[in-house]
Protein backbone atom coordinates (compact mmCIF):
# COMPACT_ATOMS: atom_id res chain seq x y z
CA UNK A 1 0.00 0.00 0.00
CA UNK A 2 1.38 3.41 -0.98
CA UNK A 3 0.90 6.10 1.63
CA UNK A 4 0.77 9.83 0.90
CA UNK A 5 4.32 10.40 2.20
CA UNK A 6 5.72 7.78 -0.17
CA UNK A 7 3.72 9.14 -3.08
CA UNK A 8 4.87 12.71 -2.35
CA UNK A 9 8.49 11.55 -2.20
CA UNK A 10 8.12 9.73 -5.54
CA UNK A 11 6.55 12.83 -7.11
CA UNK A 12 9.44 15.02 -5.84
CA UNK A 13 11.96 12.56 -7.27
CA UNK A 14 10.16 12.58 -10.64
CA UNK A 15 10.10 16.38 -10.74
CA UNK A 16 13.79 16.52 -9.78
CA UNK A 17 14.67 14.01 -12.53
CA UNK A 18 12.73 16.02 -15.12
CA UNK A 19 14.49 19.23 -14.10
CA UNK A 20 17.89 17.54 -14.36
CA UNK A 21 16.96 16.17 -17.75
CA UNK A 22 16.07 19.66 -18.95
CA UNK A 23 12.38 19.03 -19.41
CA UNK A 24 10.93 22.08 -21.21
CA UNK A 25 7.69 21.61 -19.31
CA UNK A 26 9.41 22.24 -15.98
CA UNK A 27 12.40 24.32 -17.08
CA UNK A 28 10.52 27.60 -17.15
CA UNK A 29 9.27 27.01 -13.61
CA UNK A 30 12.81 27.28 -12.21
CA UNK A 31 13.42 30.34 -10.08
CA UNK A 32 16.39 32.61 -10.83
CA UNK A 33 18.25 31.00 -7.92
CA UNK A 34 17.52 27.47 -9.17
CA UNK A 35 18.53 28.48 -12.69
CA UNK A 36 21.84 29.88 -11.47
CA UNK A 37 22.63 26.82 -9.36
CA UNK A 38 21.84 24.56 -12.34
CA UNK A 39 24.15 26.75 -14.47
CA UNK A 40 26.94 26.36 -11.87
CA UNK A 41 26.57 22.57 -11.89
CA UNK A 42 26.58 22.53 -15.70
CA UNK A 43 29.66 24.79 -15.79
CA UNK A 44 31.53 22.56 -13.33
CA UNK A 45 30.88 19.45 -15.45
CA UNK A 46 31.37 21.08 -18.86
CA UNK A 47 34.43 20.71 -21.04
CA UNK A 48 33.51 23.35 -23.63
CA UNK A 49 31.64 26.65 -23.68
CA UNK A 50 28.85 25.29 -25.87
CA UNK A 51 27.61 23.26 -22.88
CA UNK A 52 26.60 26.41 -21.00
CA UNK A 53 25.28 28.43 -23.95
CA UNK A 54 21.67 27.20 -23.67
CA UNK A 55 21.59 28.65 -20.16
CA UNK A 56 22.93 32.08 -21.19
CA UNK A 57 20.94 35.04 -22.49
CA UNK A 58 21.03 36.10 -26.14
CA UNK A 59 23.47 38.96 -25.46
CA UNK A 60 25.99 36.63 -23.77
CA UNK A 61 25.59 34.10 -26.59
CA UNK A 62 26.27 36.81 -29.16
CA UNK A 63 29.51 37.65 -27.34
CA UNK A 64 30.48 33.97 -27.23
CA UNK A 65 29.66 33.54 -30.92
CA UNK A 66 31.79 36.59 -31.82
CA UNK A 67 34.81 35.11 -30.04
CA UNK A 68 37.30 33.66 -32.55
CA UNK A 69 37.05 29.85 -32.62
CA UNK A 70 40.67 29.36 -31.55
CA UNK A 71 40.10 31.61 -28.49
CA UNK A 72 36.92 29.91 -27.21
CA UNK A 73 38.71 27.06 -25.39
CA UNK A 74 41.05 29.54 -23.67
CA UNK A 75 38.14 31.80 -22.74
CA UNK A 76 36.25 28.84 -21.31
CA UNK A 77 39.27 27.64 -19.32
CA UNK A 78 39.56 31.15 -17.85
CA UNK A 79 35.87 31.21 -16.90
CA UNK A 80 36.18 27.84 -15.14
CA UNK A 81 39.50 28.72 -13.45
CA UNK A 82 38.17 31.97 -12.00
CA UNK A 83 34.76 30.67 -10.91
CA UNK A 84 34.38 30.16 -7.16
CA UNK A 85 34.50 26.54 -6.02
CA UNK A 86 31.36 26.91 -3.95
CA UNK A 87 28.60 29.50 -3.99
CA UNK A 88 25.85 30.55 -1.60
CA UNK A 89 22.96 32.71 -2.81
CA UNK A 90 22.53 35.45 -0.21
CA UNK A 91 19.52 37.16 -1.78
CA UNK A 92 17.28 37.12 -4.83
CA UNK A 93 15.40 40.14 -6.20
CA UNK A 94 13.05 39.89 -9.17
CA UNK A 95 11.85 42.97 -11.06
CA UNK A 96 9.74 41.90 -14.03
CA UNK A 97 11.97 40.06 -16.50
CA UNK A 98 15.20 40.84 -14.64
CA UNK A 99 16.52 39.15 -11.52
CA UNK A 100 19.57 39.90 -9.40
CA UNK A 101 21.27 37.40 -7.12
CA UNK A 102 23.78 38.48 -4.49
CA UNK A 103 26.29 35.73 -3.84
CA UNK A 104 29.04 34.62 -1.50
CA UNK A 105 31.71 32.23 -2.71
CA UNK A 106 34.90 30.36 -1.89
CA UNK A 107 37.69 30.33 -4.45
CA UNK A 108 40.43 28.13 -2.96
CA UNK A 109 41.01 26.46 0.38
CA UNK A 110 42.69 29.17 2.41
CA UNK A 111 45.75 28.67 4.58
CA UNK A 112 45.15 29.01 8.31
CA UNK A 113 46.60 32.53 8.33
CA UNK A 114 44.46 33.73 5.41
CA UNK A 115 40.87 34.92 5.44
CA UNK A 116 38.91 35.40 2.26
CA UNK A 117 35.63 37.09 1.46
CA UNK A 118 34.36 36.70 -2.08
CA UNK A 119 31.13 38.42 -3.03
CA UNK A 120 29.38 38.23 -6.37
CA UNK A 121 26.38 39.41 -8.27
CA UNK A 122 24.61 37.79 -11.20
CA UNK A 123 21.89 39.27 -13.34
CA UNK A 124 19.44 36.96 -15.05
CA UNK A 125 16.93 37.88 -17.75
CA UNK A 126 13.75 36.11 -18.68
CA UNK A 127 13.76 35.12 -22.35
CA UNK A 128 11.06 32.98 -23.92
CA UNK A 129 9.64 32.32 -20.45
CA UNK A 130 12.92 31.00 -19.02
CA UNK A 131 15.53 32.62 -16.80
CA UNK A 132 18.90 32.98 -18.56
CA UNK A 133 22.31 33.98 -17.20
CA UNK A 134 23.33 37.54 -18.05
CA UNK A 135 26.16 39.35 -16.33
CA UNK A 136 28.14 37.72 -13.51
CA UNK A 137 30.80 39.52 -11.49
CA UNK A 138 32.93 38.63 -8.46
CA UNK A 139 35.15 40.58 -6.04
CA UNK A 140 37.52 38.96 -3.55
CA UNK A 141 39.19 40.39 -0.51
CA UNK A 142 42.04 38.33 0.96
CA UNK A 143 43.74 39.17 4.26
CA UNK A 144 46.87 37.55 5.68
CA UNK A 145 47.06 37.51 9.46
Amino acid sequence: MINSTSMARQLRMLIFACVLAGSPVLADSLSPKETYLKYRATLAAADKVEAIQPMCCKKVNEEIDQTPADMKPKMFEFIKATAPLSVEVLSEAVDGDTATLNLSGKTEPAASNVSERTLGKVTLVKEDGMWKIGKESWNSKVEVH
